[in-house]
């Protein structure tokens, strides 16, 4: 016995949505977007480095193009650690990117890896 045509409509029917509800169930990498917001996440979930008002911090991050920006230009709240991490990780907002600050060189310049745009407000 033959089966009618809406037998097989049906079951290929059927078969194609196996396959897209499979095809929805298989987990994406993460886009631009997801990785921006998870810096921007960690940015602002990270504590202010407390230094004293009159405390003048010596060295320069030194950027990814070589530049050196003075760590004394960094307002409260540019610098962050995050103390979850052994050793501690220490975090910089510099003109509005991003940096993870390396042990300082012998010149004093803390090598900057950069990691992304700073979320507004942050």
């Amino acid at each position: 016995m033959k089966a009618p045509w809406w037998v097989w409509a049906i079951g290929v029917g059927v078969g194609a949505y196996g396959i897209y509800w499979l095809y929805k169930k298989v987990p994406k990498p993460p886009g631009p977007a997801q990785i921006a917001q998870d810096i921007a996440d960690l940015w602002l979930r990270l504590p202010f480095v407390g230094l004293p008002p009159a405390m003048v911090v010596l060295g320069n991050v030194k950027l990814p193009d070589g530049t050196l920006y003075p760590l004394k230009n960094l307002q409260s709240g540019q610098i962050r650690q995050d103390s979850s991490q052994d050793p501690p990780a220490v975090y910089a907002n510099v003109n509005g990117d991003i940096y993870q600050l390396s042990p300082s060189d012998v010149q004093g310049n803390y090598p900057g890896t950069f990691l992304g745009s700073a979320p507004a407000g942050g």
